[in-house]
């Protein structure tokens, strides 16, 4: 998401065999790895974990490809 903030680039987000509201709500798959991450991160990567929900939940706002057969 930096790219498309700092540098102006498109973004488009390909939700593959996931949807989006998952991605959006980190629920099902996408909160369990999470959480998973979470428990034995320090500080330094309980704030890069952040990062990356932060960049999830806006990358699922955008319009995007959702592919669930494919």
């Amino acid at each position: 998401m930096e790219c498309e903030e700092e540098k102006g680039q498109k973004v488009f987000p390909i939700f593959y065999h996931v949807e989006p509201t998952e991605v959006r709500n980190q629920s099902g798959i996408y909160g369990e790895a999470f959480k998973n991450h979470e428990t034995n991160a320090d500080e330094v990567k309980k704030k890069k974990i952040e990062e990356w929900r932060a960049a999830l939940r806006k990358a699922s706002q955008l319009n995007g490809f959702h592919l669930q057969n494919g």
